[in-house]
């Protein structure tokens, strides 16, 4: 069994897993979306140690335990759960890069996040209000930089309606750190470094003034860059884009946000999302190869 990496039960009555699981060693991916009969992950999950990527998404009835022992854990498919909150043990799943969070309706709280978290994704859970009040996984501690510091970032918090106001205000201080923690490794120009970038995404319509002079309205702007701006002191461009709704709020649109720089480079700073209000996204896009 040690040659199996994948298995697909998508759809399936399930009702439990086997607890002889544990013997398929070399298991990588492990799909459950839409078991709605699946109630509890036994036990012997946690000795796959080379399972990487689990869904569990649309799994209703599921009772989350024991994923903080998944020590290999890189993507966790979460959406369309009834649960309030998070089990706290996920901020001990130190390889997480990817969490999804989609339609989650009844979550009203994010417990801490795993520090190498580079994808989040909690679109329309709308009884969300709350984040960690400084988000570990925007920053980058001291013993995690190699290798880890300039992985791209996204957080999108789509259509989450009821997040407190204060939040918008933690996650504009919170990209500038982010960004100021890339800083050391984008002047020296290391050879192993790869363009990387960081974008959020929420519900407002404010700019952070004290970054973005320059704004203009519509989908360009001409800016005039400083003199010798593409030595190497020059790090790249920090972005905002407000999407905002002139018409009736009860429609909405469908579409992705990026930043073209002439004819051969471009950013995107959002995939995929359909939001009916106003919305604010950040974005830092570090040039490397200039």
């Amino acid at each position: 069994m040690e040659l199996l990496q994948e298995i697909d039960l998508f759809l399936s009555g399930i009702k439990e897993l086997p607890s002889s699981i544990e013997h398929i060693e070399g298991l990588k991916c492990l799909r459950l979306n839409s078991c709605t009969k699946l109630g509890f992950l036994p036990e012997s999950l946690c000795n796959l140690k080379k399972l990487q990527k689990l869904c569990l998404s649309q799994c209703r009835c599921l009772i989350l335990s024991g994923l903080s022992s998944l020590s290999s854990l890189k993507c966790l498919e979460l959406s369309g759960h009834n649960f309030e909150s998070l089990p706290t043990g996920i901020s001990q799943l130190q390889r997480l890069k990817c969490l999804h969070l989609i339609n989650c309706n009844m979550i009203r709280s994010l417990p801490e996040l795993p520090f190498c978290l580079n994808y989040l994704n909690t679109s329309d859970c709308k009884r969300l209000q709350s984040l960690p009040k400084i988000s570990s996984c925007l920053e980058t501690p001291s013993n995690q930089t190699r290798g880890n510091s300039y992985l791209p970032v996204m957080f999108k918090f789509v259509n989450c309606v009821k997040l407190h106001k204060g939040t918008e205000r933690n996650f504009f201080a919170n990209f500038q750190r982010r960004v100021h923690n890339a800083l050391p490794g984008i002047l020296h120009r290391k050879e192993t470094d790869r363009r990387r970038g960081i974008s959020i995404c929420l519900r407002g319509s404010g700019i952070p003034h004290c970054w973005f002079r320059t704004q203009s309205l519509g989908s360009s702007i001409t800016i005039q860059l400083p003199r010798r701006c593409c030595n190497k002191n020059f790090i790249g461009f920090a972005l905002c884009a407000v999407i905002e709704f002139v018409a009736d709020e009860s429609s909405f649109f469908h579409f992705n946000v990026s930043c073209k720089y002439g004819s051969d480079h471009s950013f995107l700073l959002v995939d995929s999302m359909s939001v009916y209000s106003n919305h604010v996204i950040l974005g830092f896009d570090p040039l490397l190869e200039y």
